[in-house]
């Protein structure tokens, strides 16, 4: 059974509200020998304190939720950037005592229903919300709850209590597009991702405004990707860019599941990477080095991403009339073989 306030104050001979006050450090004037006799009483009875009940008395639950929106059962909790972040969130969050909490939101009115109640009930001290499109409507319906939250992948949300953290989306591409424009490629395709997404529209804006730098062709035909950002949406894409009259000499890709995809098309056709097509991903996920040939791709610091995500949650619920600057976490180009060769 779990040992109780009363069976301490019975083992240490006094009363439960003195027994109360030592355990929650409160500021009064307790003789050390007293003091002493509790605390062995605790070790003795190896009491452990009701987190429900700390919850009630300083109106915090220590628990924060993370906010899965456009829940999709057979991608959403499995998608690199999602894998790669959370854990990192875990542990920073851990580390100060608070607790994650998966929540899934699938689309409909339902769904939407069923969120405000929960924020609502104060069953969480705040959110971190996952998956989200540009300017997402549930950003100001999670806003209107007042609980602080943080989001990944916005401009900025301009809301009092909450925080933004990003990848630099932008720049890697430029990173990308540039790499093979210094190989010698002036036929650059895209495999794009859902452009409903902040991420994946940054992506793809840059993709066109390096082109355009450099005096290069954007070209709507040799932009692809049905926005699933799949290994099939890329063998899918590659294909329909291969069997252009003109096609593509090199291909960057806004992910490396889009890039596994395209290399297996392209190989499919008895085509060579780079010699035929140059290839490049974007995300560095570990599969990417074991490729034949290893994917050139952009890395992105994922974990660092979690856990500055816990941060500036800790930090809002400390202080919830914050409001954070977004944080842009940066990336680096990394050239493997898919890239390799100069196309001159």
């Amino acid at each position: 059974m779990r040992t109780t306030l009363k069976d301490i104050a019975r083992q240490a001979g006094v009363s439960t509200t003195l027994v109360s006050y030592i355990i929650n450090d409160r500021p009064v004037s307790i003789p050390e020998e007293t003091r002493a006799r509790v605390l062995k009483a605790i070790e003795t009875l190896e009491y452990v304190p009701s987190a429900a009940a700390q919850g009630l008395r300083n109106q915090k639950s220590r628990m924060i939720a993370q906010l899965f929106l456009h829940y999709e059962p057979e991608t959403t909790l499995s998608e690199p950037c999602t894998a790669g972040k959370t854990p990192a969130l875990v542990d920073s969050l851990a580390l100060k005592g608070y607790f994650h909490l998966n929540y899934p939101v699938p689309e409909g009115e339902k769904a939407r229903h069923d969120l405000v109640n929960f924020l609502r009930s104060h069953r969480v001290d705040g959110v971190v919300i996952e998956n989200t499109y540009d300017e997402d409507p549930y950003i100001d319906l999670v806003a209107d709850t007042h609980v602080p939250f943080v989001v990944y992948n916005q401009a900025d949300c301009g809301h009092p209590g909450s925080a933004v953290v990003n990848m630099d989306d932008a720049g890697g591409m430029r990173l990308t597009v540039e790499h093979l424009i210094r190989k010698g490629h002036t036929k650059i395709g895209h495999l794009q991702g859902n452009l409903r997404t902040y991420c994946d529209a940054m992506r793809r804006k840059a993709y066109e405004e390096v082109l355009r730098e450099h005096g290069l062709a954007v070209r709507e035909d040799w932009i692809r990707g049905d926005g699933s950002c799949t290994v099939e949406d890329g063998f899918r894409s590659t294909g329909e860019l291969l069997d252009l009259d003109d096609r593509p000499t090199a291909i960057a890709a806004t992910s490396d599941l889009l890039a596994m995809g395209a290399l297996r098309q392209i190989q499919s056709r008895g085509l060579r990477v780079p010699e035929d097509v140059a290839l490049i991903g974007f995300d560095d996920i570990q599969a990417a080095s074991f490729l034949s040939p290893p994917l050139s791709t952009v890395a992105l610091s994922y974990r660092r991403i979690g856990e500055l995500a816990g941060e500036q949650i800790l930090k809002l619920i400390e202080e919830p009339s914050l409001r954070f600057d977004p944080i842009t976490v940066p990336v680096r180009l990394i050239e493997r073989a898919s890239t390799a060769k100069d196309f001159r």
